[in-house]
Parts: structure tokens; C-alpha cells; sequence
């Protein structure tokens, strides 16, 4: 089990598909992780978001750049060094 004591972070990153990759590197190699997955902005935020882009006739979804999640992804201390290797080592050997 992972505590907030033995922990630490692998990776922080907004991108679903690279989470997705480094978890499927650490399953194949049988390494425990925990993902939090935080919002960038609150619901106030995406309030006055949406409420900015009706008052100047814009689509809110069409062509937003800011970041709607963002993933961290833990290991336990000991399996750290493994857990590096196998999400990033690996992939620059290919």
C-alpha cells in the first residue's frame, strides 16, 4: 500500500495519453502506483470562462489551450529507481 509517508512522485503531467503510457510500463513490470488527479481550475473558474466566452460570442470548447486536469502519478520510495526506468530509460532505448 502507498502512504503519503513511503511515497514519491513519478510524474506530473496533463497529457491522459502519457499517463496512460507510464502506467502501462509500471503494470508490465508489476510496480504499485497511485494517480491524483487534480483540476486546474475550480467551478467558479470555468464559470467566468464560459461566461467570458458567451458575452463575446465565442464557442468555449473551439481551440482552448489551458489545461483542464492534471495527473500526478506515485510510487513508493524503495521502487522509485525501477519505476524511473521503466516509464522513461526504456523509451529512449526504442
Amino acid at each position: 500500500m502507498i502512504t503519503l509517508l513511503n511515497r514519491k512522485e513519478l510524474m506530473t503531467d496533463s497529457s491522459a495519453e502519457e499517463l496512460a503510457r507510464v502506467k502501462e510500463a509500471l503494470k508490465a513490470r508489476d510496480i504499485e502506483f497511485e494517480v491524483k488527479t487534480l483540476r486546474s481550475r475550480g467551478t467558479i473558474g470555468n464559470a467566468m470562462d464560459a461566461a467570458s466566452y458567451a458575452r463575446a460570442n465565442l464557442a468555449f470548447s473551439r481551440d482552448r489551450q489551458n489545461i483542464d486536469f492534471v495527473y500526478r502519478l506515485y510510487v513508493r520510495r524503495r521502487d522509485y529507481a525501477a519505476a524511473w526506468r521503466a516509464a522513461y530509460q526504456e523509451e529512449t532505448s526504442k
